[in-house]
């Protein structure tokens, strides 16, 4: 199909501008097109504007090519003015514009005192994120924890697990007041279904023929010594009645109370710290809205589309009904793609859609009037061609939403037929070329061999032709993707095609911290931290091979430290206030520069900068990392002719000609692993803890809650998530597809495959000979060597009277503070981006409006773009961000805000801005005019562009200072 036309069903959906409509927009269908042609069919009604319409979908990269697609569509049209009026916003975007524009509002909703203001920041890593929760807790518990008894106990050892339930009940909408709870159900979600779990106890408590039954099982599979004043029963016996409804209601008052409190306690410090993360970001939105009329109003559309709906939560949906003038909202998404329950998000608000908004506005409206429409009947439609995949690929895909995941899994068939919208193929270039084969693998290791000789029979053995449109083509590595259910299993694969000389990359998120790479910062940091610690220079002496009687001597007697050492640390120890040059100058001592050190550079740097974290708490955060597994986003040496390695939950939205799949084995998927979590939370159990405090005769310890590990056991597993993510796999590929397993498959596996199996000769012997273009296999180090990536700010002098540097990556050194500079920053952005706000609170927002009105007659205003200016000879780019770049016919304005009471640092700006300059002529090739806006000043000033040779000149300084 070509995609300037419309097959009837997009069509249909297109011109349906009224209404709530529901979208089932399967895979390869022409979602994204779609959605663009309804969009100008909206704004192209003679009283609807661009201002009266909001797209929110749920990633950056979703959102800018919705924008870009969108306005490119509206070029066409001859719509360049109202382009600049589209409004496409992620999900998060939206809530901290609707929470930056009335912060203020938030604490009144919970009766807090303290106030959170405009300069409140988006905290969005993880482990920073876990760090602040588990310092709040232990303050909390040192301040309170009396109150609270054994829970406190346990919670003290369990902090993460307090934070994931408490983020598990925000996207609920189940919200903490001062006195009690809010949300809808709160009461039935604290409790879970309470008579649910007695009658799935009551059967798990039945006897079997042999006079057995599971809940006896799972009592006598615990370990004694681990639980307190447990039954006592026997084979041929199973528990009372009474015994069954303690489990059911067990009196969790305390615990509530506890899970309360802390919550609360946790918004206040949030709030009193200007402090927010996605789910309090979420939270607080939702809270200002349902609070205020004059919100609603300010942040309210005629019509709203939501991509991806099936990944929204209670709160987005609540927020979606309350931003609506008129019951205009069109949900477009795949419930078979549903995979992030993990980010407690719910399928239902899809697939129950009609239900669910009926259900919220008569919650929202409760006791006033905060969803202004009445729920009209919802018109469903669907796309029902897939111009991506051969029929072949489609219906193996539509198999896995039936599959079992274990012998005793119930799946309502018909129920699922009824919701299934089945796809055909729309593709008529394809013929009979594609085909599923199944491979039933002798052993783990012969899993990873045969993917191997998978990709080479694909690549070398001719036999394959990709179809591109027009265009047929024998396969190529770059046509082939791996995916995996396990990053681990990704990094066997990769490590398999590294040693096959077989071209490939990683794509997604690597455990950056858990490498030789990562260990080897933490051992230095260390170091540097304390020069005798031997946790520090012990690992640096192994690693460098030093024998042990060496390392023996040194951990003894740390003034065997070798000088080599010494010196190093000296060298480090004097740039410990600039960390990106400290760990740059390290790994240059080691001659690594690949992928990992650069995504390290980049992450620790990114957690230093601009905050009061001193070296022994980013030692903390690394250590927790290993620790935790956390993963980090690495930007890969990436070749359009090298296989690429990624996660099923990483693959969605991508498309392949090829697509293998490996270790479709027993217990990877469907995942068998229960939670762990010892505080949690589940639909039916509500809130439980799986540890109690057992007193025994003379001592008391932590043990086993046995009547928690029953009522978890009454829950029923539900395998549905696991087949979406087979189905999300399966339906990557366009024309061929390999699914491997080991000597166990898995149920999915002997599903799909019927448990017939193909066989596949070992290429073990096959070389990648020269006559394929591949990459070449780096010599020295694992990844692939790359340009080092310097930060604008890290060139900059900005140095003190005492010759010390100002924090990383700020340059408001010469005037009212980083945090009020970031502040008067994030409300410019907002106000670019046509956010309301009280643009009297702060003597710079005048100043700023001044600016945004001059540059009206842009064709398009561009506020915090990144950029990157390569300088040639010296293997760098200099990475940044423009505060506002605008973008005219024949040339190009780049302004940036200083809120500086002087010009103390202005040659620094001027160098900063010309950088600008110079990539963003190389990027537009237009002419570029460069402003430093005084905006505490009251005044702009244009530069004069420094050329290239000053720039490079001073690179070369910087380099030369880390050698």
């Amino acid at each position: 199909m070509m995609m300037s036309e419309l097959n009837q069903r997009q069509s249909e959906i297109a011109e349906t501008l009224n209404g709530l409509i529901v979208v089932d927009a399967g895979p390869g269908t022409g979602k994204t097109h779609t959605i663009v042609e309804r969009y100008i069919n909206l704004i192209s009604q003679k009283d609807v504007s661009p201002k009266d319409v909001l797209l929110l979908t749920f990633t950056n990269n979703a959102a800018a090519e919705m924008d870009e697609r969108i306005k490119n569509r509206m070029t066409e049209l001859g719509m360049e003015k109202e382009s600049k009026l589209v409004q496409t916003k992620t999900f998060d975007a939206f809530c901290l514009s609707v929470v930056l524009d009335s912060p203020d509002l938030v604490s009144g909703f919970f009766g807090i005192n303290e106030k959170l203001t405009r300069a409140a920041t988006l905290h969005q890593n993880d482990t920073l994120n876990r760090d602040y929760f588990i310092r709040f807790l232990d303050d909390f518990l040192n301040r309170r924890g009396s109150d609270y008894g054994d829970i406190a106990v346990i919670a003290s050892d369990n902090g993460i697990s307090i934070m994931n339930l408490i983020y598990k009940l925000m996207s609920r909408g189940l919200v903490p007041l001062k006195k009690g709870w809010f949300g809808k159900d709160w009461k039935r979600d604290l409790e879970g279904d309470v008579d649910g779990i007695y009658q799935s106890l009551r059967l798990l408590n039945t006897l079997d023929k042999n006079e057995h039954c599971d809940t006896v099982r799972i009592l006598e599979s615990l370990d004694r010594d681990l639980v307190f004043d447990i039954p006592d029963v026997h084979d041929g016996e199973n528990l009372s009645d009474d015994i069954l409804h303690q489990i059911a209601n067990q009196d969790r008052t305390t615990l509530f109370s506890f899970v309360h409190d802390v919550y609360y306690e946790y918004i206040r410090r949030s709030i009193s710290d200007n402090r927010l993360t996605f789910g309090l970001n979420a939270m607080f939105a939702f809270t200002v809205l349902y609070s205020k009329e004059s919100v609603r109003e300010r942040n309210s559309f005629r019509y709203l589309m939501v991509d991806e709906f099936q990944d929204t939560n209670s709160n987005q949906m609540m927020i979606s009904l309350m931003i609506l003038k008129e019951p205009n909202l069109c949900v477009v998404g795949d419930w078979k793609q549903g995979i992030y329950g993990f980010r407690f998000v719910s399928i239902d608000n899809i697939t129950n859609f009609e239900s669910k908004c009926v259900e919220m506005r008569r919650f929202l409206n409760d006791d006033l009037k905060r969803v202004s429409f009445s729920i009209p009947e919802v018109i469903q439609l669907s796309l029902d061609t897939n111009y991506r995949s051969s029929q072949t690929i489609i219906d193996k895909a539509y198999e896995c939403i039936f599959m079992k995941g274990s012998t005793n899994d119930e799946i309502d068939i018909d129920g699922l037929k009824e919701k299934v919208v089945y796809l055909k193929q729309g593709r008529t270039d394809i013929g009979n070329d594609t085909a599923i084969r199944f491979i039933q693998s002798e052993s783990k290791e012969k899993e990873v061999e045969d993917t191997i000789s998978a990709i080479k029979d694909y690549v070398l053995s001719g036999k394959y032709t990709i179809h591109d449109g027009v265009v047929s083509r024998k396969a190529g590595f770059g046509d082939i993707a791996v995916i995996c259910r396990k990053t681990d299993h990704c990094r066997m694969i990769m490590e398999a095609c590294e040693n096959s000389g077989i071209p490939a990359y990683l794509q997604g998120d690597v455990q950056i911290m858990s490498t030789r790479e990562g260990k080897l910062a933490l051992a230095w940091l260390k170091f540097v931290n304390n020069d005798r610690d031997p946790w520090g220079y012990v690992p640096i002496m192994a690693d460098m091979d030093y024998t042990p009687v060496e390392i023996r001597k040194a951990a003894i007697d740390f003034t065997s430290i070798p000088k080599e050492l010494m010196r190093q640390r000296d060298s480090l120890y004097a740039k410990r206030r600039r960390i990106t040059e400290l760990l740059t100058s390290l790994y240059s001592y080691y001659d690594l520069d690949n992928d990992i050190t650069q995504a390290i550079i980049s992450t620790i740097s990114s957690l230093h900068r601009g905050s009061l974290l001193t070296i022994s708490d980013v030692i903390r955060i690394i250590e927790d990392d290993i620790e935790s597994g956390s993963t980090y986003p690495v930007e890969n040496f990436i070749d359009s002719k090298a296989v690429t390695i990624m996660t099923m939950h990483k693959s969605k939205g991508l498309e392949f000609p090829i697509v293998i799949c490996p270790f479709i084995d027993d217990k990877t998927i469907p995942n068998k692993l229960v939670d762990t979590s010892i505080f949690f939370f589940d639909d039916s159990a509500g809130i439980r803890c799986t540890k109690e405090i057992g007193r025994f005769d003379d001592y008391s310890k932590i043990c086993i809650d046995w009547k928690t590990r029953l009522a978890r056991s009454a829950i029923t597993r539900d395998y549905s998530e696991e087949r979406r993510l087979m189905f999300v796999a399966l339906s990557r590929a366009k024309q061929y597809e390999t699914v491997i397993s080991g000597p166990k498959p898995s149920m999915f596996m002997k599903a799909l495959s019927g448990e017939h199996y193909d066989s596949i000769r070992s290429t073990a012997d096959v070389s990648i000979t020269n006559d394929v273009e591949i990459l070449e296999r780096p010599k020295v180090q694992d990844y692939p060597e790359r340009r080092l990536k310097l930060g604008v700010h890290e060139i900059l002098r900005f140095e003190n009277g005492e010759g010390e540097s100002n924090a990383e990556g700020t340059d408001e050194v010469g005037g009212k503070g980083m945090e009020y500079g970031t502040m008067i920053h994030n409300l410019a952005h907002i106000m670019c981006l046509g956010g309301r706000i009280d643009e009297t609170s702060y003597p710079e927002l005048p100043e700023i409006r001044k600016i945004l009105d001059s540059l009206k007659d842009a064709d398009i205003l561009y506020p915090e773009i990144e950029c990157g200016l390569p300088v040639d000879g010296l293997e760098t780019t200099l990475r940044g961000v423009i505060d506002l770049l605008a973008l005219y016919p024949d040339h190009i304005e780049i302004h940036d805000y200083k809120t500086d009471v002087s010009d103390k640092f202005e040659s620094e700006y001027i160098m900063q801005l010309s950088i600008y300059a110079h990539a963003a002529n190389r990027f537009y090739d237009k002419n570029v005019r460069c402003f430093i806006d005084y905006v505490s000043r009251g005044f702009m000033k244009e530069i004069d562009i420094l050329p290239m040779s000053i720039i490079k000149e001073r690179v070369e300084n910087y380099l030369h200072g880390l050698l």
